[in-house]
């Protein structure tokens, strides 16, 4: 029998999740699931794709607000009543609402960990984030769907073939089943847990942030688990998926224990072998000072860290989303100097390169369309 064998909530985005044995699923999401979020002073929000460390921070639920606790241990609780009362700009994937900010002295205290200004914002009683898939649901700050369906067997399918030791929390789902096969839920379309009816929109394209080890915050060195899930999960457009993007139809209370019906199928999507992109070494010489010129402005660099992240530094916004080398969208000319790729594919034709997955090795000139 398939039943729900798990169910999270991430009350903060990109933050360490909280294992429920019950939940309220709304058409928003879970009560409290990712109701919170880090940002930049401008509202540009901030996920541990940037900041692995993110996941080492601990929230806990209040009745009247929320306590995070860092990963020295250090605490601090803010309420409801404390968040500054007019709404201001926000935005997610490019996405633009408004949400409230946490005072000045949240901020700070949580800055010191980031090494920059960021600040922490809280949804409001009343969410006025809309994506134009879903204009009549009121989304939390999650990337683009409410919810994330995960079959326990396809993750531990997955543990078989990766050569690293994997968690399933790395995947961070909400709504965590057993009982059926590997992958069946590819063709699930609708499906029925306690009295709620959850559709399955889309399967959920993979990022850098599962190959984050959620108990020290370190990047797995060769990629993994997304290096092997690569391998055999890699749709015609170059994505990979695992798990399930997910609506709910109605509200209701969900239980772990409770029995998955499964009312309608569709045509499964299909995936090809391909070959791992396996990292290459990445560079051990000196570390030295470099300049990168983009669209004719010059950034002060070095020859350690990859583009994405150096240019993020000075405040330039570059486009990304797996920062992993498979999407593209981080893609950018090379006009002159040398990269040195961490990918086989970090290095396209004509001189685009993959920002995240190329380090400077001279100084060098790029163009950002």
């Amino acid at each position: 029998m398939i039943r729900l064998s798990r169910l999270y909530i991430h009350p903060v985005k990109s933050m360490k999740g909280i294992r429920l044995s019950q939940a309220y699923a709304e058409n928003s999401g879970l009560v409290f699931d990712r109701y919170f979020m880090v940002t930049n002073d401008q509202g540009g929000f901030i996920t541990a794709r940037q900041y692995p460390q993110m996941l080492l921070f601990k929230p806990i639920i209040l009745e009247n607000g929320i306590q995070i606790q860092a990963p020295d241990k250090q605490t601090a609780t803010i309420l409801y009543k404390d968040f500054i009362n007019h709404p201001l700009p926000t935005e997610v994937w490019g996405n633009h609402f408004t949400a409230f900010a946490a005072p000045a002295k949240i901020n700070q205290w949580l800055s010191q960990y980031f090494n920059s200004a960021v600040q922490l914002r809280w949804l409001g009683k009343i969410p006025s984030r809309r994506i134009k898939k879903f204009p009549a649901i009121p989304l939390s700050f999650a990337d683009g769907y409410p919810y994330l369906v995960i079959n326990q067997a396809s993750f531990k399918a997955l543990q078989k073939q990766c050569p690293s030791d994997i968690k399933l929390e790395q995947f961070r789902g909400n709504l965590i089943i057993t009982g059926a096969e590997a992958f069946a839920e590819d063709s699930w379309h609708t499906i029925q847990i306690g009295e709620v009816v959850f559709e399955l929109v889309k399967p959920c394209s993979r990022c850098i942030l599962t190959t984050v080890n959620i108990d020290d915050g370190s990047q797995h060195p060769t990629g993994e688990p997304l290096t092997t899930l690569q391998s055999f999960r890699t749709d015609e457009h170059g994505e990979i998926d695992f798990g399930q993007n997910a609506i709910a139809k109605n509200s209701g209370l969900i239980r772990v224990g409770d029995t998955v019906k499964i009312l309608t199928k569709k045509q499964p999507k299909q995936y090809k072998t391909v070959k791992s992109t396996k990292p290459q070494i990445i560079n051990q010489e000196k570390e030295t000072t470099l300049l990168i010129d983009v669209n004719g402005t010059e950034y002060l660099a070095n020859n350690q860290i990859v583009i994405l992240e150096q240019l993020e530094k000075h405040g330039l916004k570059i486009p990304y989303s797996c920062r992993a080398g498979i999407c593209g969208c981080c893609k950018m000319k090379l006009i002159a100097g040398e990269v040195i790729p961490l990918t086989k594919t970090a290095i396209k034709e004509d001189g685009v390169i993959l920002s995240c997955s190329c380090i400077p090795k001279t100084n060098i000139k790029l163009l950002l369309s």
